[in-house]
């Protein structure tokens, strides 16, 4: 944001909105500049994934498909040769997920992890990502951070694809996403129950192609477009919805992130 205003507040229109916007939580802010006294009481309006920002600006959102997934399921499975993949390049962050994976593993789920955290930190192209997305049982989503509403792209970006996403993370997903389109690592009593729930149902061809069946009746969307119809609504009702944050920083950071107690 730079340690000032790109202009003199004096010179400012009083009816130019400034919106603040972000997509990382707070724990990865590592600019602080919007802590500065220069843009206390500059900002309007907020657009962050979380719902509670005046335009929330989430990462995707999952809607119901127009017409019916007409597939046989029966090849999808037995093409599914594996069991889990994990993409990572940040290994050691808040949310200890490289400790949960790795007590996952132990207790006899196989995990292929690539990218920088993989055992050779090699990332694949897309075509190479491509060949062998079918091959596996599932995909974990799990966030570098816990903090509410914060379902990053590891999540959209892989809905999609003929797998069952496993997700850890802070947000309420009950809240933000039809249930039985993806599995939560929190409705299990700890890492066991979860380990063989999992294994049980990509061992169960019928149960995990009803899975799937029901996954399929939604498809993800990737950055929808409902942020600008928002931003012109405001502006054209400026009166209506004016209003300034005196300081940005109580309302970005507090109470927004937190410790998981899975480990």
């Amino acid at each position: 944001m730079g340690n000032d205003p790109p202009i003199n507040m004096k010179q400012r229109n009083p009816d130019q909105a400034w919106i603040f916007t972000t997509v990382e939580p707070p724990e990865h802010y590592y600019n602080t500049d919007y802590k500065s006294i220069s843009w206390h009481n500059t900002m309007n309006w907020s657009s962050l994934y979380r719902l509670d920002s005046d335009i929330p600006n989430p990462y995707g959102i999952l809607i119901r498909s127009n017409e019916d997934k007409v597939q046989n399921y029966i090849p999808v499975y037995n093409a599914k040769t594996r069991n889990a993949l994990w993409m990572v390049s940040h290994c050691q962050v808040a949310s200890a997920r490289r400790q949960y994976v790795n007590e996952m593993i132990r207790l006899g789920f196989p995990v292929d992890i690539l990218g920088g955290c993989g055992s050779d930190g090699r990332k694949l192209s897309s075509e190479e990502l491509e060949h062998i997305i079918p091959t596996y049982k599932y995909f974990l989503a799990f966030e570098n951070s816990f903090c509410t509403d914060y379902i990053s792209e590891k999540f959209f970006q892989n809905y999609n694809s003929s797998w069952i996403v496993v997700v850890r993370g802070g947000a309420n997903y009950k809240l933000l996403l039809p249930e039985q389109t993806y599995i939560n690592t929190a409705d299990f009593l700890n890492i066991t129950t979860l380990v063989e729930y999992l294994l049980s149902l990509g061992n169960d061809r019928n149960r995990y192609i009803e899975f799937l069946r029901n996954k399929d009746k939604y498809i993800s969307i990737r950055w929808p477009g409902n942020r600008h119809c928002e931003i012109c609504r405001r502006l054209n009702n400026i009166t209506r919805y004016r209003k300034i944050y005196k300081t940005l920083d109580p309302y970005l950071t507090a109470e927004q992130c937190f410790m998981p107690k899975d480990l």
